[in-house]
């Protein structure tokens, strides 16, 4: 075994302060992480979960294996920034039932139509989404001719467009069912 190939221990606290330095890094505390070190025996960044491990009551991670969790990462961040760029441009991902997150929220693919969300209209109740024409790229259309659900006639609502019952495009004629 070379120097080269020889693996680091990294300092579990020095690993969440370097990750902490990435863009768009949740803001998890150490102990949060350390937590997860002990619960799990591995922690979380971006979306791979690392090992890491306790010696001389100091918690390490893997220098190799935090390099590729950052790469992935970064890689994960700069798909994330060309799916939000291609969307402003009228280029949609995705085959039918994917779900595309972008840096402002997202859509999903029902055949031709999409269903596209904001999160900042979700997280302040103003609109729950939006459907789209994937062909003509216009607004869709939208009929309500289910009966509320059980929340919705007793409560506080759903949450949902539980009365939706069919989705169009007016212009090409796409159209679905739910």
């Amino acid at each position: 075994m070379t120097m080269e190939e020889k693996t680091k221990e990294l300092k579990l606290r020095d690993v969440v302060q370097l990750y902490r330095n990435e863009e768009k890094t949740p803001s998890n505390s150490y102990e949060w992480y350390r937590k997860s070190a002990q619960q799990y025996g591995r922690v979380s960044i971006g979306d791979t979960d690392i090992p890491a491990y306790k010696k001389k009551g100091i918690w390490y991670v893997d220098d190799k294996e935090f390099a590729k969790a950052i790469k992935r990462h970064r890689e994960a961040i700069k798909h994330l920034k060309q799916v939000t760029a291609d969307y402003a441009k009228g280029i949609i991902h995705g085959k039918n039932g994917d779900i595309i997150h972008t840096e402002w929220g997202g859509y999903e693919i029902h055949g031709n139509l999409r269903f596209v969300w904001s999160n900042y209209e979700r997280y302040r109740k103003k609109s729950y989404g939006t459907w789209y024409c994937n062909k003509c790229n216009i607004l869709a259309g939208t009929e309500h001719n289910k009966e509320e659900c059980h929340l919705c006639r007793d409560w506080n609502g759903c949450g949902r467009d539980c009365t939706l019952s069919r989705v169009y495009c007016s212009k090409c004629g796409a159209f679905l069912n739910v």
